[in-house]
């Protein structure tokens, strides 16, 4: 595993380390080797929401250098981006542009300061952190139409519980229902979007003799169900798709609202350089090295620019 991070622009520090290891370990000693080959401050490093644990934001903080990272589902949970959704308002969102290009609108969003407490050692680093509530509006296109696709299969597999096919057992009760129906809800991630309602009945059904048997009248037991969209849950749903909060101690005149979305987005990542490495010409496929140092020197010679 290739442990990177670039500093927008500036030398890239990188090791080969184990594939075993956490990568959220790896971010400070890489940015210390930046740091030495610099030796200077101000550095802008963008990273993935790996590099958000707070001891590596306290530590680029302390080195008065500044940091662009999405924050992960641990920081910022649901109820904490409901909250920032709900102060923001119609003069609070700003558009984000492409290239400052206003026709080319790609994100919207607005910012919310937070104080933040690290520590480094035994010194507690304490600083004011921008967030920035962005929404995608590709990204919030994609989710809503996974969230639409989900939606209908699990109507799908509701509905076929009580159908009778070849090779499953069809549900007829209640008790068995309902957990059935929990299971799909959650698989799909839909929980609390669809209206379900179910009617245990029977009906008499007439069959005629055969193969000895006389005609008689069997008694059956069934389940009427309703499914239908909750389109208020839905439409709430919906308003929370597409949106991501990142984080930075830089101010804003040195990394605006829109700057810092267009900068994340042209970030380096290593693993793009890595398909050059699969396939025709340069597969290591069929390679065997039986030295670290040998397998180290060529990927390193591979991914050369």
């Amino acid at each position: 595993m290739l442990a990177s991070l670039d500093p927008l622009g500036l030398p890239l520090a990188s090791q080969v380390v184990a594939g075993n290891e956490a990568d959220d370990p790896l971010y400070e000693p890489a940015i210390k080797q930046v740091q030495n080959t610099l030796n200077q401050e101000g550095v802008l490093y963008v990273g993935d929401c790996k590099m958000a644990a707070n001891r590596t934001r306290a530590a680029i903080e302390n080195s008065h250098d500044f940091y662009l990272m999405p924050l992960p589902a641990t920081i910022i949970t649901p109820k904490i981006l409901d909250s920032y959704l709900a102060s923001a308002t119609n003069q609070t969102i700003k558009p984000i542009f492409r290239d400052n290009d206003e026709a080319q609108e790609i994100a919207k969003g607005f910012e919310i300061t937070e104080a933040v407490t690290g520590k480094i050692d035994d010194k507690t680093i304490c600083w004011q952190e921008r967030r920035l509530v962005i929404r995608s509006i590709n990204y919030a296109k994609a989710q809503e139409k996974s969230l639409n696709k989900r939606l209908k299969k699990a109507k799908q597999e509701i509905a076929d519980l009580t159908r009778s096919r070849s090779g499953y057992k069809c549900i007829t009760t209640l008790d068995l229902f309902w957990p059935a129906v929990n299971d799909i809800l959650k698989q799909n991630n839909v929980e609390g979007l669809l209206e379900i309602d179910a009617i245990e009945s029977t009906i008499e059904q007439r069959r005629r003799s055969y193969g000895g048997k006389p005609a008689r009248i069997e008694t059956k037991q069934v389940l009427e169900v309703n499914i239908q969209d909750n389109e208020v849950a839905i439409d709430a749903t919906v308003k929370r798709l597409g949106w991501r909060v990142y984080a930075t101690n830089a101010p804003t005149e040195r990394l605006s609202l829109n700057d810092a979305v267009l900068a994340y987005r042209e970030e380096y990542i290593i693993e793009r350089g890595f398909g050059r490495l699969k396939g025709k010409p340069l597969s290591l496929t069929p390679m065997y090295l039986q030295r670290d140092d040998h397998a180290t020197g060529l990927i390193r010679l591979l991914t050369i620019n």
